[in-house]
């Protein structure tokens, strides 16, 4: 358990979850107020905390099995040559 504690980026983590709970919450009391949709705003709020915790479980996911140790799924831009070669089929 050790191992993947050090692969982990808890930082980087934090503050995804943190942006996409932000970002999610803005995003539905928005479409709330707009199409009045008539849900209670703690639902609304519980419906952002599960994104949140979805980014969670998606960069922790990432973390372990990506290639880089980022809890991005996205490759890093200065890739090796031999994993630019892999990506082009050479």
């Amino acid at each position: 358990m050790e191992g993947i504690n050090e692969m982990i980026d808890y930082k980087d983590l934090g503050e995804r979850c943190l942006s996409t709970f932000l970002q999610a919450t803005v995003a539905t009391l928005s479409a709330d107020q707009v199409l009045d949709m008539g849900v209670n705003d703690w639902k609304l709020l519980l419906a952002s905390g599960f994104a949140g915790v979805l980014s969670v479980i998606k960069g922790s996911c990432a973390s372990i099995f990506g290639k880089n140790n980022s809890c991005s799924v996205l490759r890093d831009k200065t890739a090796p040559e031999s994993d630019l070669n892999e990506m082009i089929g050479e």
